[in-house]
């Protein structure tokens, strides 16, 4: 996710609508790395932060196990997040399946959203600074 001042903390422009989310890939070395880390550290799910440099160089910040991330599909909806999650805590560990194999088997964050018509939801896209679920930093 990028802001428009390349600011350090996004969360205020989040907040303002003014955020632009986009999928990149992770590169090799990284997502290895990640990998080893999680193995290591006995995690098997969690939302990585990570920062990119000017030059291109991923700084690992953190793993939050319990972190959030569906509200990105929101503005990435091919990202396909809730299919994915869904998908995971499913899974037959034993049955050595793909996630990306079983993923359709469930509707998409959008699909969702349009399925339960009467539930409050938190559309960052839409919202207004206002929001009451929203932190705004002075």
């Amino acid at each position: 996710m990028r802001t428009p001042a390349n600011s350090l903390d996004w969360r205020y422009d989040a907040a303002i609508n003014n955020l632009d989310v986009q999928i990149i890939a992770t590169p090799a070395e990284v997502k290895d790395g990640l990998i080893a880390f999680a193995e290591a550290a006995g995690i098997c799910f969690g939302s990585a932060d990570f920062a990119v440099d000017r030059r291109g160089q991923w700084w690992f910040l953190e793993i939050n196990e319990q972190g959030q991330f569906l509200w990105l599909e929101q503005y990435s909806p091919q990202a396909a997040l809730l299919q994915k999650f869904c998908a995971f805590l499913t899974a037959n560990e034993d049955a050595g399946e793909l996630l990306q194999d079983r993923q359709e088997l469930f509707p998409s964050y959008l699909d969702y959203d349009r399925a339960h018509p009467n539930r409050e939801t938190m559309d960052f896209r839409t919202a207004t600074a206002d929001a009451p679920f929203k932190s705004v930093e002075p």
